[in-house]
């Protein structure tokens, strides 16, 4: 009955919505940076703080600790999938730029392992999510992407679906994906 709640450069509140009429402040945890995103798997809270995938343990709720950080560059969305956390790249310097993804393995939930970057993906990843074995990645300026991560160790560009200016944000159903662009609209889509 906690919730962690970013809050900027601060990082997390602590509240406890055990009462969710009356929930309440526990505390302000410091993550050492802004949590641009955050996934509960395993008895663990993994943050992402733009420079690093965080391991935090809440076993004791109002006293979280970093256990572990893999340091991943502007990291900024998180997907958990199984054993494996989906951690994509929002920042480009160019719009050739890739790294958009990183396959994280969890097997160890304490210890997080980089199983692979894929270089054909690019940056620029506004939504991330997990469907079937795919990574659904929303790049902002190459479309809906379609990852195939049957095999974590060697993931690959399985399908891109280019939408005519900012793919932004997408919901998933069965096998379509409703992507939203930010200038022409809705999209439907479909997997492979």
């Amino acid at each position: 009955n906690t919730l962690y709640m970013s809050i900027g450069y601060a990082g997390l509140a602590i509240v406890d919505i055990s009462d969710p009429t009356a929930p309440y402040t526990l505390g302000i945890f410091d993550t050492g940076g802004s949590p641009f995103d955050m996934a509960s798997a395993f008895g663990y809270l993994y943050v992402l703080t733009g420079d690093a995938l965080n391991v935090v343990d809440i076993s004791a709720p109002h006293a979280p600790q970093i256990i572990n950080r893999l340091e991943l560059p502007a990291a900024s969305r998180l997907a958990i999938h199984g054993d494996l956390a989906l951690v994509s790249s929002r920042m480009c310097l160019n719009p050739d730029d890739t790294g958009g993804l990183a396959v994280v393995s969890l097997s160890n939930p304490a210890r997080p392992a980089l199983l692979n970057i894929p270089p054909d993906v690019p940056c620029g990843i506004s939504e991330i999510t997990a469907l079937d074995h795919y990574a659904i990645l929303a790049a902002t300026l190459s479309g809906v992407l379609a990852v195939d991560i049957s095999n974590p160790s060697a993931p690959f560009l399985s399908a891109r679906f280019p939408t005519p200016s900012l793919a932004i944000r997408f919901v998933t159903e069965g096998d379509l994906i409703y992507a939203l662009d930010e200038l022409a609209g809705l999209y439907v889509l479909r997997l492979p």
